[in-house]
């Protein structure tokens, strides 16, 4: 498995004339920043979210290309951030998901 930024890329130029899409987060400025804004948190939040991986899982199969690099990696960035980025012991009980919840070590 390889992840190719070049992925999400091609889906970004098959969704920009569409007015439904399935990774709206994606654009321009946060595929191809500047330098002076690689460092904004905000831009690598559109390209490491959720709705990139389900589009990716869907419009892989019509490009016929293998995309599970890409969607693996995505889904591990995004995991890591979520344990990351805990501020309050109650934030994963909220959610559906179980990654942002605190972790507790039992003696």
């Amino acid at each position: 498995m390889q992840a190719k930024f070049s992925h999400l890329r091609k889906l970004y130029n098959a969704e920009s004339l569409s007015t439904l899409k399935l990774a709206p987060a994606l654009n321009l400025k946060s595929l191809n920043p500047k330098p002076t804004e690689k460092l904004i948190v905000n831009l690598m939040l559109r390209i490491f979210d959720r709705r990139n991986i389900t589009a990716l899982q869907q419009y892989g199969p019509t490009w016929s290309l293998d995309t599970s690099g890409t969607r693996e990696f995505l889904n591990l960035v995004i995991q890591l951030w979520n344990i990351l980025n805990v501020k309050h012991p109650l934030k994963g009980t909220r959610q559906r998901d179980d990654s942002p919840c605190p972790m507790t070590i039992l003696l």
